[in-house]
C-alpha cells in the first residue's frame, strides 16, 4: 500500500529538466519549460542550468519551482 501511495503521489508531479543544461550555468530553456506547464495542469518543478534570481522568479511567476544546484554550489547564486 505505501508503494502503491507514493508511485500515485509521483504521478501528480511534472520535472521539467534542462536536458543538457545542467551543471553549465548557462540559463534554462524557458519557453520549454513555459510548454511543459501550459500543457499540463499538474505541479511542475523545472531543473537544469538555472543560475539566476531573476530565472527563478520568473518560473515563479508562471506558477513553476526552480531547482538549483551548480549556481548554489560554485557560489553564483547565493541564498537569501
Amino acid at each position: 500500500m505505501i508503494g502503491r501511495q507514493h508511485s500515485n503521489q509521483a504521478a501528480h508531479d511534472c520535472l521539467s529538466g534542462g536536458g543538457n543544461m545542467g551543471g553549465l550555468m548557462r540559463g534554462t530553456d524557458l519557453n520549454a519549460i513555459l510548454a511543459v506547464r501550459a500543457a499540463t495542469s499538474r505541479r511542475v518543478t523545472a531543473a537544469g542550468g538555472i543560475s539566476t534570481q531573476e530565472e527563478i522568479d520568473s518560473l515563479d511567476a508562471q506558477g513553476v519551482d526552480a531547482v538549483v544546484g551548480m549556481a548554489l554550489y560554485t557560489g553564483k547564486l547565493k541564498l537569501p
